[in-house]
């Protein structure tokens, strides 16, 4: 609200934000930002042969 403007009376909801299309534009912010990648054990990272891409990328130890 302004400066100067009073609240509306109980039950006046003409000033009332639409929940529908703010939870809609929510939806929206989320699933344009990428989702985290899931955490893979080590174990998981073998079996689906992940692990063997990353000791590929490593640097070589001396």
């Amino acid at each position: 609200m302004a400066l100067g403007q009073t609240a509306p009376p109980y039950g006046d909801n003409r000033l009332m934000a639409n929940y529908k299309l703010w939870n809609m534009r929510l939806r929206h912010e989320w699933l344009k930002s990428p989702k985290k990648p899931k955490r893979l054990k080590r174990c998981q990272r073998v079996r689906v042969g992940l692990q063997a891409a990353i000791d590929r990328k490593a640097p070589k130890e001396a």
